[in-house]
């Protein structure tokens, strides 16, 4: 049992080095973004490592789901219509895209990927906002126009445009990285209504809203994979 042990005691330097520089020539890495769950989306990344430290990378980005009536400018659930008739929630659906680029500064050695970062790209998104609330309906009977309040339907389509500017860090676990990023992002946001005014919706209620304009913080964190 001694000599086992002593062996593996021997080996264990040859096992952890091959776990630290076994990908030593790593030319991609996939990632997710976690938070963005939050804003209802998914979000994955594919990078390229390129000459000088640099990874490129290009981020795919998918919204979904329902959003809480409270989204409403007119109030609460409870209140969202206008005369408190029941209607549906609010269904999100998009896409969008991130470029950015990754220059590491002093990489860990035989550690592509690793360590200190600055990082900067821009992003686009368009989200589909489809939801209903009360509005005057008008209709014509026997030659007369009649206007009677009624659930109508109503869409919001917002492009938003973002460039930010970070600094990170990326620690190394094997195959595994774990990126920490902090930085800032400007993004400006244009919406197109149709059915009912835009005004019937405010998405502009903080930074991690689909209207948004201005400048925001960024805390990012991104788990990775190299191959």
């Amino acid at each position: 049992m001694k000599k086992v042990v002593l062996i593996l005691f021997i080996l264990s330097p040859l096992f952890s080095n091959a776990l630290l520089y076994k990908h030593d020539s790593a030319q991609w890495n996939f990632s997710i973004t976690p938070q963005y769950l939050y804003t209802n989306c998914v979000r994955f990344d594919i990078e390229k490592c390129l000459p000088g430290n640099n990874w490129i990378g290009l981020g795919q980005q998918y919204f979904y789901g329902n959003i809480n009536t409270d989204n409403s400018a007119n109030g609460p659930s409870s209140t969202v219509s206008k005369y408190n008739t029941a209607h549906k929630p609010d269904a999100l659906s998009g896409a969008g895209f991130t470029i950015d680029d990754k220059i590491f500064l002093h990489p860990w050695p035989h550690q592509p990927y690793s360590n200190f970062f600055f990082n900067f790209g821009i992003s686009y998104a368009r989200e589909n906002i489809n939801f209903q609330d009360n509005t005057w309906v008008s209709s014509v009977e026997n030659g007369l126009q009649y206007y009677n309040y009624a659930i109508a339907n109503g869409n919001l389509k917002i492009d938003d445009y973002t460039f930010f500017i970070a600094f990170g860090d990326a620690g190394a676990i094997g195959d595994f990285r774990l990126n920490i990023i902090l930085g800032g992002a400007f993004q400006t946001s244009n919406t197109a209504n149709s059915g009912l005014p835009a005004t019937d919706r405010n998405y502009n209620r903080n930074i991690f809203d689909y209207q948004y304009n201005g400048i925001y913080p960024m805390l990012t964190f991104q788990l990775g994979y190299l191959f």
